[in-house]
């Protein structure tokens, strides 16, 4: 991939990083709905298998592989379906999560 079109694609990706957490942190009904998904716990057993790819990508300098990984991270919460239950644990965290955000 020649550089121009990394560094496009890097900064579409970055974009719409920015536009996720702006839509995010500032529609009331989106955050609801993503949050309800973040109570399964796939999504955090799988975010931490995106580190060895980004330290991959930064070592190749891909400014596309980066910032697809990162848009990847931040959306994560959502991919999977709401559990039917959650465990005390996880609910004890989300509260202390939800209190921070």
């Amino acid at each position: 991939m020649s550089k121009k079109i990394d560094f496009s694609l890097g900064l579409f990706f970055a974009l719409s990083t920015i536009v996720f957490l702006v839509v995010f942190l500032t529609n009331g009904l989106f955050f609801n709905w993503a949050f309800e998904r973040h109570h399964n716990i796939l999504s955090w057993y799988i975010r931490p298998i995106f580190i060895v790819p980004i330290v991959l990508f930064a070592y190749k300098r891909s400014w596309t592989g980066i910032f697809a990984l990162n848009f990847a991270l931040f959306t994560i919460m959502f991919w999977f379906p709401a559990p039917a239950t959650s465990s005390s644990d996880v609910l004890s965290f989300l509260a202390y999560e939800m209190e921070y955000l």
